[in-house]
């Protein structure tokens, strides 16, 4: 009986052994399943700080310029729990990207967090704590719009008049006007969009614009306000009129360029025609032609600022450069002309015109009249907008080198 109680006793203790030594390895197993679940945790609150200075990061670039690009990433950051150099937590802001498929592209910025977090169970594996790291990419990429209207408290800041039918429909219209009718379609006019954004809200007649327009709108920064101008440097010609059929080379204009008889062709040769003062004037049947070129209308000291006016059932074909400083950019208003000489500018073309770029204006009016339409691409951002004759806006980007010539800041990656 003696033996066989000893016996009982051994196996008793192999089995407490067992079931001790079972327990110890699911207590491990438990504790590993906690502390990976809390690194995942913190991983993920790490990619939302991450994603969210990159954002941040990518709208100061496109708003401002590079040079709060890197504060502005680091705040947002901050506000997602991760700031730099506190409790050991690191965010490292590279512009241009340093890895990845926006590799040295200075349009774009890249945003690594980084976290030492402190371990509880896998201590017992000597790892007291593990570095938690997350990184985004964010960045310029094509906007939706081909449209927008700037003034941020206008009524009519974007407007489509009497029978005009505007049409847009693989591109968006952008008013960034917080009033009750700062996009207003009157009369029998149509506005028909991929998508219509108001900040404010919107006043219609018998046409109800397509689709309807989603008001509350986020306000949007001027897309272009970080385009350089091109410098102005002395006259090349001055009070350049043109009265017979010619041909223009790039170059700076003093008193600008007056087409002042009828049905000639005016040839463009590429590059930026620079308007100080007087602007550039068209009637009369005349056919304005031109790839490549870019018109920048200011005045310098002693010039006298004029408007664009190109009227009088003008034949319009321009593109604007494909690559280069001007990408994109077929009229170009200085930011700094006092708004009192500013009139508006009044573009007006027949059904065979096409205008392949951007025309921007942020401190006066587009009035877009006629029967002008879009060949490939053509994108209006101007203070004020609008429309008192058909047009046609295609957003066919595929001659550019960098897209659409509208960018918003964006996760990229």
């Amino acid at each position: 009986m003696t033996a066989r109680r000893q016996k009982t006793r051994h196996r008793r203790g192999f089995v407490l052994l067992v079931i001790a030594a079972s327990l110890s390895v699911l207590i491990a197993m438990a504790g590993l399943a906690i502390d990976l679940g809390f690194l995942e945790y913190y991983k993920r609150r790490a990619q939302v700080a991450a994603d969210a200075a990159a954002m941040g990061g990518a709208r100061e670039l496109q708003a401002n310029g590079s040079a709060n690009a890197v504060t502005a990433a680091r705040n947002d950051a901050a506000l997602n729990a991760f700031t730099n150099g506190t409790n050991g937590a690191t965010v490292t802001v590279n512009m241009p990207p340093s890895t990845g498929a926006y590799l040295a592209n200075p349009k774009y910025l890249e945003v690594f967090v980084k976290k030492p977090v402190a371990t509880t169970f896998m201590r017992i594996l000597n790892f007291n704590s593990v570095l938690v790291t997350a990184r985004a990419v964010g960045g310029a990429t094509n906007s939706p719009y081909c449209i927008v209207a700037l003034d941020p408290a206008l009524a009519g800041a974007l407007t489509v008049t009497g029978s005009t039918t505007v049409s847009t429909p693989s591109c968006g219209v952008m008013v960034d006007s917080n009033n009750s009718q700062a996009l207003t379609v009157s009369g029998a006019g149509c506005l028909a969009a991929s998508r219509i954004d108001v900040v404010g809200n919107y006043t219609a007649g018998g046409c109800a614009p397509s689709p309807t327009p989603n008001t509350s709108a986020d306000f949007i920064y001027d897309p272009f306000i970080t385009l350089a101008a091109p410098a102005v440097g002395a006259c090349a010609y001055n009070n350049k009129k043109v009265n017979t059929t010619s041909t223009l080379n790039p170059g700076v204009y003093c008193g600008g360029i007056d087409i002042v008889s009828s049905n000639h062709t005016i040839t463009l040769n590429p590059g930026t025609y620079i308007l100080n003062g007087g602007g550039i004037k068209a009637t009369g049947g005349n056919i304005l032609q031109g790839t490549g070129v870019t018109f920048y209308n200011t005045a310098t000291a002693g010039q006298t600022y004029s408007d664009v006016s190109l009227l009088g059932n003008t034949t319009l074909k321009l593109s604007a450069p494909t690559s280069g400083p001007m990408e994109g950019i077929l009229f170009f208003q200085d930011r700094n002309i006092a708004t009192t000489s500013v009139k508006g500018d009044l573009i007006s073309g027949d059904n065979t015109s096409f205008m392949d770029g951007a025309i921007y204006v942020p401190i006066g009016k587009v009035t877009y009249t006629g029967s002008s339409s879009a060949n490939g691409y053509t994108a209006i951002v101007a203070k004020t907008i609008e429309f008192t004759g058909n047009s046609n806006f295609k957003s066919d980007y595929s001659t550019l080198a960098n897209g659409s010539p509208i960018k918003t800041g964006a996760l990229v990656e």
